[in-house]
């Protein structure tokens, strides 16, 4: 009986040791990519963003400054630019900061309701 015991806070011990450790490695949940901002007439001011190029300082400041310019585009109503993208990460964060700008540019033209919100926050989306 003695034995039983013993065997049984053993096993609960190495039990209550694994959920512990499974606890502190469990990564913390990502914060999802999103840009946060403000619009003043026919300019957008970026107040914080979590973009997926957040690991190299170029290939960010390419998304939020695309992103920036396309918005503008649609805001100031003219046409979309041709631009021919470098086949390279801070291309790629360009062309999808863009994309994504006048994107939310025209979403934002389209709504009513938003032109009453001072600070703007749109997803990134995946891909």
């Amino acid at each position: 009986m003695t034995s039983v015991v013993r065997k049984a806070c053993i096993i609960l011990s190495m039990i209550a040791i694994v959920l512990s450790l499974s606890v502190c490695v469990t990564p913390k949940k990502r914060e999802a990519f999103h840009v946060k901002y403000t619009i003043a007439a026919q300019s957008v001011i970026v107040s914080s963003a979590v973009t997926r190029y957040d690991f190299d300082a170029k290939a960010r400041h390419a998304f939020l400054y695309w992103f920036k310019r396309g918005f503008e585009t649609v805001l100031a109503g003219k046409p979309q630019m041709m631009i021919t993208w470098e086949e390279t990460t801070e291309g790629e964060a360009g062309r999808k900061g863009y994309d994504l700008g006048m994107s939310e540019g025209e979403k934002y033209m389209q709504s009513p309701k938003a032109t009453n919100q001072p600070v703007q926050t749109t997803p990134i989306p995946p891909g």
